[in-house]
């Protein structure tokens, strides 16, 4: 990520970095052009992925991308005027300050980029705290002589920020992080280039030959590759939030689902009635208990299942309450006609399940005038389903809007 410089001879070093001649050996127009245009496609890369995933790692890279693009321009042979002419001062501090922004950023973005359980909280923070720390020592740049033991704070700081990102990276692998795989397939010709630069500049007091060129070819390389990682990421990130909405709408729709039948139970039905309902039924199965008492419960549950699979043959949408109790919103049609199809189909659903089993059903059908409370409407449909009970069973009883109190209509088996 970032190269390391001598501590004497730093103003020779620095002149000698930013001179015509030797931008003009190292750093041609065309190489410019090709580097810089990586780097505009990358920031535009990043920053539409961001307006999709809107993940903070795609803001530090972007922002990382820009001083790499800034550094790449400060050292080309571009004419920028005379403000930022090749030996200028303003030219040498920027692209300084672009250097030590771009390493700078290294850290919050791998903290930020890395699965949430890759590496340690504390080293996360750590990795954040190195931004700060890294451009502490910007203002070394700008010194024609900086004092030996701040140039020297500089060296230790930038091989600790070294240290904490390879240990980070490390552990991540340990973790069998996905991201730091790319991380590592990104990075790896960069520090390689950095680890053989570091004796060669300590050595001799100049980067070893061809520096900047390698240096930029493997930050494309590093590009290039965290784009594929940045796409990995994108798609391993949708496809976890289809697989936690696949489980919400799985677990929502097992909160309304009774689990014998397969029917909505109560909760299902609150959330389906509204101002579209034309009417609802309330049906149930007479003398239930004494078809488990004298066939057994697994008998009782076959009976409720197949009850469940006559209301589902209606254009209505069938609930179980509970029990034998059985509900079916009808949103048009002819609820009286419906209702009375549905009963009769729960005793020719039911025969022949044990020799001796006849199954019949009471209903109680609520016909609305009006928007009205579920709870109402569930208390007004049972009050007409006792009635058909105390008149016989295996009949319904409809009655329409019952704060209007219309005719009441009675259909017997």
């Amino acid at each position: 990520m970032f190269g390391i410089s001598q501590i004497s001879g730093w103003t020779t070093f620095r002149d000698k970095m930013f001179s015509a001649e030797f931008l003009s050996v190292n750093w041609s127009g065309l190489t410019a052009g090709l580097f810089l245009g990586v780097v505009l496609l990358t920031c535009v890369f990043s920053a539409a992925s961001f307006s999709v995933l809107r993940q903070r790692y795609l803001l530090w890279y972007c922002a990382r991308c820009v001083a790499i693009g800034v550094l790449a321009v400060m050292l080309s042979p571009i004419d920028l005027g005379p403000f930022f002419g090749h030996d200028s001062m303003a030219r040498h501090t920027l692209g300084y300050f672009a250097f030590d922004l771009m390493v700078a950023l290294v850290g919050p973005f791998l903290a930020s980029y890395l699965e949430p359980d890759a590496i340690p909280r504390r080293m996360r923070r750590l990795l954040i705290l190195s931004f700060p720390f890294a451009l502490a020592f910007a203002p070394v740049f700008w010194m024609s002589e900086p004092p030996a033991a701040y140039y020297f704070g500089r060296l230790v700081a930038y091989l600790g920020i070294l240290v904490l990102l390879i240990a980070s990276i490390a552990v991540a692998l340990r973790n069998k992080s996905r991201t730091a795989r790319f991380m590592v397939a990104g990075w790896a010709p960069v520090l390689a280039l950095n680890l053989v630069n570091l004796p060669v500049h300590i050595a001799t007091g100049d980067p070893m030959p061809q520096f900047l060129p390698l240096l930029f070819a493997c930050l494309g390389i590093e590009f290039l590759v965290t784009a594929l990682g940045i796409t990995d990421r994108f798609v391993t990130l949708r496809r976890e939030r289809d697989r936690a909405a696949m489980r919400e709408e799985m677990l929502i729709a097992l909160a309304q689902t009774d689990p014998l039948t397969g029917l909505a139970n109560r909760r299902g039905l609150e959330n389906a009635f509204g101002s579209q309902v034309k009417a609802l039924a309330l049906f149930d199965l007479d003398h239930f208990k004494s078809i488990n008492d004298r066939f057994g419960h697994e008998v009782g549950d076959r009976v409720l299942v197949h009850t469940a699979h006559a209301l589902e043959t209606g254009a209505g949408l069938a609930a179980r309450l509970g029990g034998e109790e059985f509900a079916v919103l009808f949103f048009g049609g002819d609820p009286r006609i419906e209702t009375e199809v549905l009963r009769q189909a729960i005793n020719e659903e039911t025969s022949g399940l044990e020799k001796g089993l006849e199954v019949t059903a009471s209903a109680g059908l609520v016909l609305l005038c009006e928007k009205r409370d579920l709870r109402e409407v569930l208390r007004d449909a049972d009050t007409l389903l006792y009635e058909a009970k105390a008149q016989g069973r295996d009949r319904m009883v409809a009655r329409a809007d019952m704060h209007r109190q219309p005719e009441l209509s009675v259909v017997a088996a």
